[in-house]
């Protein structure tokens, strides 16, 4: 199986009692079949503690809070359970906490959930602009039943939102602006059946981007806050409220409407 991820993925590591916060506490972790059977046929006053915490609600295990925390969590942040009987002993969402996987036939994306403080940390002081990177792994195919050509179409979106989002000779707000136009001109192309490609296609006309740079919501050298779409009744966009989302306002070219 092929893995796919963020180039700040590998150099995530856990905290631990050096976290300024914790995963372990203010949210009931899902404790998974397996481990939940672990804990019954485990032995001693800690087996015992285990399975008087556990309950069941909503049809889902887990391990009843004390005062908002997990009842294993010990003064100095670390996991009482993890520490005594290691890795293994803990769920797998504990085990796999702040990573996130999603399986895609003979791929597997893999990503850090910015829940936790050290993956913000990596994500938002990165001097670099992110890049995807992939490696090889004996791990077997997983299953899904995503359509292969939705996928693929879906993984060219991604690219050239990351593209716009790291093109740094323009103004944050500007490439948030133009994400978020792009975005929504798919989301609403697919929805109504039509083709995806088409708009990426047009998207990647480096005409298509000057005139949403021009006619798009954000104007470069205005405050924070007072940015706005251009045309009030155009919708939030910028786009005009009528049945084609592609259209911008074009009242600053003398028209009623450009398809970009």
């Amino acid at each position: 199986m092929k893995t796919r991820a963020l180039d700040i993925y590998p150099s995530f590591r856990c905290l631990c009692g050096a976290c300024p916060d914790t995963c372990c506490a203010g949210w009931d972790v899902e404790i998974d079949k397996q481990t939940r059977e672990y804990y019954l046929r485990l032995e001693g006053p800690l087996g015992e503690r285990a399975v008087g915490a556990l309950q069941k609600e909503d049809g889902e295990w887990s391990f009843r809070l004390e005062g908002g925390r997990c009842p294993f969590l010990m003064d100095d942040g670390l996991c009482e359970l993890q520490k005594t009987l290691g890795p293994g002993s803990v769920s797998r969402t504990c085990r796999l906490f702040p990573r996130t996987l999603a399986d895609f036939g003979a791929v597997r994306e893999v990503s850090l959930s910015i829940a936790c403080p050290e993956a913000a940390r990596l994500l938002l002081t990165h001097p670099d602009p992110l890049r995807m990177i992939e490696w090889d792994t004996d791990e077997p195919m997983g299953y899904t039943d995503a359509d292969g050509d939705r996928y693929y179409l879906a993984l060219s979106l991604r690219r050239r939102l990351i593209s716009l989002a790291q093109d740094r000779s323009l103004p944050f707000p500007v490439r948030l602006s133009l994400c978020v136009c792009l975005a929504r001109e798919a989301a609403a192309r697919d929805r109504s059946g039509g083709d995806v490609s088409g708009v990426l296609a047009r998207w990647d006309d480096p005409a298509c981007v000057r005139l949403a740079l021009r006619l798009g919501p954000f104007r470069p050298g205005k405050a924070p806050g007072r940015h706005r779409p251009y045309g009030a009744a155009h919708g939030p966009v910028g786009w005009t409220s009528g049945p084609d989302p592609g259209r911008f306002p074009g009242r600053a070219l003398g028209r009623p409407g450009v398809r970009i």
